[in-house]
């Protein structure tokens, strides 16, 4: 549970307009969000029905500009108007820039701890944490290994056993995460099927 000090921290959006709310959606229903930071969410509802504190969950969290994410978490408070949800991994830091003026084409898959795909680049293996259509990012031990501008070739490799050979350009440098540009990018296909595996095996949470 996080700390008064980190709610504090945490840089937190609310949401006055209905339509420019994000959406939580889960396996039976979907609930407008009243605010977000890197490590919450509050969803609104006045009938908080089936939501019990330290409850674990699983479900998708939909901007309007098209942008998604997989999150992880657990409810941590409920209240009058909403129920509270810490996230177990944190949103990407410029998580703010996508819920205010999100514009991309891109659907963005975003994987919790236990799902990553690994990247395999010459003897070196390195953990993939989020996907899309134009791009991946992927938190490696040293970020000095990528500089920004280098280009790369490498292997990724998703749970069901399956590889993708990706060529790309290491874009730029998010907290302790690299963001990878890729002119032929992952096909939509194998990004929906990611998204449906991790939906099935986590909807019982």
């Amino acid at each position: 549970m996080p700390t008064s000090d980190e709610r504090r921290r945490a840089r937190r959006i609310r949401y006055a307009k209905p339509g420019e709310s994000p959406k939580l959606k889960l396996v039976t229903a979907e609930y407008t969000i009243i605010d977000v930071s890197q490590t919450g969410i509050k969803i609104g509802t006045k009938q908080p029905k089936g939501f019990t504190p330290g409850q674990r969950l699983s479900a998708r969290l939909n901007f309007p500009g098209g942008s998604t994410f997989i999150i992880d978490g657990v409810v941590v408070r409920i209240d009058s108007d909403g129920v509270a949800i810490h996230l177990s991994v944190p949103l990407p830091p410029e998580f703010h820039q996508v819920s205010m003026s999100d514009r991309r084409a891109f659907f963005r898959l975003r994987y919790p701890i236990t799902e990553r795909p690994r990247m395999q680049m010459l003897t070196r293996q390195y953990v993939v944490t989020e996907i899309s259509e134009g791009g991946i990012r992927l938190r490696p031990t040293v970020l000095a290994d990528f500089p920004v501008g280098s280009e790369l070739n490498a292997v990724l490799a998703f749970h069901d056993g399956e590889s993708l050979t990706v060529n790309g350009t290491v874009y730029r440098h998010s907290g302790d995460e690299v963001v990878i540009r890729l002119p032929k990018g992952i096909p939509e296909s194998r990004i929906f099927a990611e998204q449906r595996y991790i939906l099935k095996k986590y909807q019982h949470l």
